[in-house]
């Protein structure tokens, strides 16, 4: 859908999947990857310029808020959470320590899914919903919404099974390494509280 994501935050997710590539390319099963000090300091380097872009990227060049109830807003906190999960390795286990964006994916969702704003995007709900549950395991309250609401977004697109929430999944910021069990988990949550006469 155009014109939902600035130039800024288009360029930040570009970012966000060389980064993951790189991050996969390290972290995989394949092995042991060799590679000299500058190319590690370079990682480095992006893994800080990312986070610190996608919590700046909240702010215009002014300074004031551009608020998270957006479809960008929210898709902006999921990344931040992603990356947080994937990368740093910090959630689910810290996210009662580093709660703030996670509560505020859950406010922003709260007003934009309400509103319709998801309406002609509702895959996208769906990724957005799986990494605030994915990364909120430790936090009772949050993880309940996030799973009762990925549940109601499943079923309006008619997603049955893991697999099938999987191949969504494919299609955003999704890596078997860090996701795949959680996935597992999550969907029999989800399951639990799908409504049978709509399946």
């Amino acid at each position: 859908i155009p014109g939902i994501f600035s130039e800024t935050f288009s360029k930040l997710i570009y970012d966000l999947l060389e980064l993951s590539w790189y991050a996969e390319w390290i972290k995989g099963s394949s092995g042991y990857k060799e590679f000299d000090d500058e190319t590690e300091d370079y990682f480095n380097f992006e893994v800080l310029y990312l986070e610190y872009s996608l919590h700046a990227d909240r702010y215009t060049p002014a300074g004031q808020i551009k608020g998270d109830n957006s479809i960008e807003g929210c898709t902006r906190l999921a990344c931040l959470c992603f990356h947080n999960m994937a990368i740093w390795s910090f959630y689910p286990m810290l996210a009662p320590l580093l709660p703030k964006p996670l509560l505020a994916l859950r406010a922003a969702l709260e007003v934009t899914i309400r509103s319709g704003l998801f309406a002609l995007c509702r895959d996208l709900l769906i990724w957005v919903l799986f990494i605030g549950a994915a990364c909120s395991q430790v936090m009772p309250s949050e993880r309940t919404f996030f799973v009762s609401e990925l549940a109601k977004a499943a079923q309006m697109l008619g997603v049955t099974s893991w697999q099938e929430c999987r191949s969504i999944l494919l299609g955003f910021f999704y890596a078997d390494r860090v996701h795949l069990v959680t996935l597992r988990q999550v969907w029999q949550e989800v399951q639990g509280r799908m409504d049978p006469a709509a399946v």
